[in-house]
């Protein structure tokens, strides 16, 4: 394996909703669909208030 393809990388993401009622309809929504395991990426949500975050 190179070594860029060995690196690992990260990337977050807070997206603000209007109220805590939207960003917990866009969690379910999206919790529902689990990543393929032959991409090799982890997806890890949750929720904070009006804030979800990936």
């Amino acid at each position: 394996m190179s070594d860029i393809a060995s690196k690992t990388s990260y990337l977050t993401l807070i997206i603000p909703f209007p109220d805590e009622r939207l960003a917990a309809i866009a969690y379910r929504t999206l919790s529902v669909d689990k990543e393929p395991t032959r991409g090799g990426v982890n997806k890890t949500l949750s929720v904070d208030g009006n804030e979800l975050k990936v």
